[in-house]
């Protein structure tokens, strides 16, 4: 299991996916990954959520993986393998 809001632990799991799949490695922008997987866990001051249902979320975290476009490559096979980690 993969705690979506590690850091460290997304880029391992993208690292596995260019190295099982091919494609360029790196990190574009790791503030841009950051934003993306904090995304689908905003809220307001009063503790309402943005986004309080789960699968609302998992299509914020979809979403803005391949959309911020933090890595080289691999954005979109990211995000399909961890929303649906996410989901389990």
């Amino acid at each position: 299991m993969i705690d979506i809001r590690d850091i460290d632990s997304i880029i391992k799991l993208q690292e596995k996916i260019i190295a099982e799949f091919g494609g360029m490695p790196g990190i574009i922008n790791l503030n841009l990954l950051k934003s993306a997987i904090q995304k689908p866990f905003t809220g307001l001051a009063n503790g309402r959520e943005f986004y309080p249902d789960v699968i609302e979320k998992a299509a914020v975290l979809f979403e803005a993986i391949v959309n911020y476009h933090a890595f080289v490559d691999g954005n979109k096979r990211l995000a399909t393998i961890l929303t649906t980690l996410y989901l389990r």
